[in-house]
């Protein structure tokens, strides 16, 4: 297919429209003389619009478009899968478990730092008193002495 059957295939197809002007009519005719493929495009063409252009259209039923529409607004029921199912059924206990799980994680989060708290002053304390703080989980307590029982101790030795 050379260059002229390029050109020509534009006015095969303005042709099958019925688009073509007395000059572009004149043309193609010389070229679909010489030219047996263009010829068989111009045949495929003109098929296609026997085809397309039939003399009598297809008429659809008198309901389809009833029917159409009563399928658009009644949409056919999909059954829910497990986990549809399963979060269906777990909804109306989901609040009060996630308030459990809230408890519960406010409960081991303020053990932990009640714990690290208590070492840490555990080992501050020992340092304070300049001894070696103790491998057990039990923090040491440093008693509070009032002044004034301190100045008497002090007084009576």
């Amino acid at each position: 297919m050379g260059t002229i059957c390029n050109s020509v295939s534009l006015l095969l197809s303005k042709q099958a429209d019925g688009e073509l002007n007395d000059l572009e009519t004149r043309r193609l005719t010389l070229h679909l003389g010489s030219c047996g493929a263009c010829a068989g495009r111009q045949a495929e063409y003109q098929a296609l619009n026997e085809l397309l252009l039939a003399p009598e259209p297809i008429l659809a039923p008198p309901y389809l478009w009833t029917r159409v529409r009563a399928a658009i607004i009644r949409r056919p029921e999909v059954k829910p899968g497990v986990w549809e199912t399963l979060a269906r059924r777990l909804r109306p206990a989901m609040i009060p478990l996630a308030a459990a799980a809230v408890v519960a994680l406010a409960v081991i989060t303020s053990s932990q730092l009640s714990r690290t708290i208590a070492v840490n002053s555990r080992d501050a304390a020992a340092k304070a008193v300049n001894i070696e703080p103790e491998e057990s989980n039990v923090p040491v307590l440093i008693p509070d002495v009032p002044a004034d029982t301190a100045q008497d101790s002090l007084d009576t030795h």
